[in-house]
């Protein structure tokens, strides 16, 4: 009958309701209760308008979008060297991981642990979260990310690199054409 249908939907949304305040941080003050949604795992953010919109340029392009860079990543190999793009992607990851883990304090990393955080602020995961459990080194999810733990002095995250490279090539490129000179704070 109809009554017993809407006393379950009923019961359903609060059963979900209940599941989803499960998986909220909450603290209580004298009167207010204020929650916390799981953490997101990106330590470096790229911030300055010009580039976010040159990257985000190249990220809606064929030969920069983030499909295209994990294929370049995946088949990139300098002939006649021990280098690895692949490889000096994994070392990125991890080393991100790593030291998004060790900013957190003891007490921090063990509510981590408490909470079931470690997902997202665990060791396993690498530059813009991607997962790095599995050596899954070749994943590109955001060449902002990518571009920023660069610049922050990520060395080995080959991605930024090539992005800031290619930034640096279209910046030369305007400047080619419009006659202004490269050395964008440079006066001549």
């Amino acid at each position: 009958d109809g009554n017993s249908q809407s006393a379950k939907s009923e019961a359903d949304g609060n059963s979900q309701s209940a599941n989803k305040q499960d998986r909220f941080w909450s603290t209580r003050s004298s009167q207010a209760v204020s929650s916390i949604i799981e953490p997101f795992p990106t330590i470096y953010w790229l911030t300055h308008p010009y580039l976010r919109t040159l990257i985000s340029k190249l990220e809606i392009s064929d030969q920069w979008n983030v499909r295209a860079m994990a294929e370049r990543l995946k088949n990139s190999s300098c002939e006649g060297s021990n280098f690895s793009a692949l490889g000096a992607m994994m070392k990125a990851h991890e080393a991100y991981g790593k030291e998004r883990w060790e900013l957190l304090t003891e007490s921090d990393q063990k509510e981590v642990k408490r909470r079931g955080w470690e997902g997202a602020l665990g060791q396993d995961r690498g530059v813009a979260g991607i997962t790095i459990k599995h050596k899954n080194a070749a994943a590109v999810k955001c060449l902002h990310a990518h571009a920023a733990h660069y610049l922050a002095g990520g060395a080995e995250n080959i991605i930024g690199r090539w992005v800031m490279e290619e930034v640096g090539n279209m910046i030369e490129q305007y400047a080619a054409s419009s006659g202004v000179n490269g050395d964008l704070g440079d006066e001549e």
